[in-house]
């Protein structure tokens, strides 16, 4: 329990080649993104500004969309304003908010609301054990 409360997010946070496209990227782009990201997800940016977030629930539901989710983009598949928390907020605090919201990630940010990175469920579980 000791080292959940000492944790921060920057501690376990994946930040190296993150999932990352834009509101155009085809539901193919989408797809190969989520598959080599090896993170359950696609973050969806604006230029530098983050606009979404898309993860593979939201690809299968996608197909209750339509018959043929082919022609969709990420802009609309997506979820818009998705979850965050700082990168310097305790791990614990994350571990809350991911429960109560029932959901296994978080897009985390630095300090001037730049996105650094992505905390999934997972992490906490595998990365706090003491």
């Amino acid at each position: 329990m000791g080292k959940k409360l000492l944790t921060r997010v920057a501690d376990v946070m994946h930040w190296e080649n993150l999932p990352v496209c834009e509101g155009n990227a085809s539901f193919r782009e989408i797809v190969q993104t989520i598959t080599c990201g090896r993170l359950g997800l696609v973050i969806v940016m604006k230029g530098t500004a983050l606009h979404g977030i898309i993860t593979d629930g939201d690809i299968r539901r996608a197909f209750d969309l339509t018959e043929n989710p082919m022609h969709l983009s990420a802009t609309e598949i997506m979820t818009a304003n998705p979850l965050t928390i700082e990168m310097n907020e305790k791990f614990i605090v994350a571990e809350d908010r991911m429960h109560r919201a029932k959901i296994d990630s978080l897009i985390v940010k630095d300090h001037v609301g730049t996105v650094a990175g992505v905390l999934k469920i997972y992490d906490i579980a595998s990365k706090a054990k003491v």
